[in-house]
């Protein structure tokens, strides 16, 4: 799997389609994120920028939802397949992709950018998708509990724990 490096007018890096998709299929992006993503890559010197199937996603911004002939992720797929031939969710790329969507996803967290049912829901499917791996550390335990939870004040510095110990080895 290759990922390719583009750069947005802004300087900064953008991600790559198969890492979009990833985020995507565990529920830490949505549609929305991945219509700006494709509009930025479209304003970018990414070899995919000229790709119909970004142009499309990139123009879904500008229809309403009730008028879209075809979903975001749907053309997302197929560039991943077109483009990614080799990408799977169980390999060593989308490891490094999905720790790194974790990593994000805790700081969010952590900074009350993100709800803790959003962020329940990323492990849960990480958990699923990587079949528990030791990268998640506690956090599915901890997720699995949290309606079982007698005491709010421990499971907050439980739940802060483990976020800060993913954000230190993720």
């Amino acid at each position: 799997m290759k990922q390719m490096i583009s750069i947005n007018k802004k300087g900064t890096s953008l991600k790559g389609a198969n890492q979009v998709f990833l985020e995507y299929m565990l529920g830490a992006i949505k549609v929305d994120q991945v219509i700006n993503w494709a509009g930025e890559l479209l304003t970018s010197l990414d070899p995919l920028s000229c790709c119909p199937e970004i142009i499309s996603i990139a123009e879904l911004k500008q229809i309403e939802v009730t008028s879209w002939k075809i979903q975001p992720d749907v053309l997302l797929k197929e560039i991943v397949e077109k483009y990614y031939a080799d990408f799977k969710v169980r390999s060593v790329e989308s490891d490094i992709y999905a720790k790194a969507c974790l990593r994000e996803k805790c700081a969010e967290l952590l900074l009350g950018k993100l709800t803790q049912p959003e962020f329940f829901a990323v492990v849960s499917n990480i958990y699923e998708m990587f079949k528990n791996p030791l990268w998640l550390g506690n956090l599915y335990h901890i997720a699995s509990i949290s309606e079982i939870y007698t005491n709010p004040a421990v499971f907050e510095t439980e739940l802060k724990k483990e976020i800060k110990k993913r954000l230190t080895e993720l």
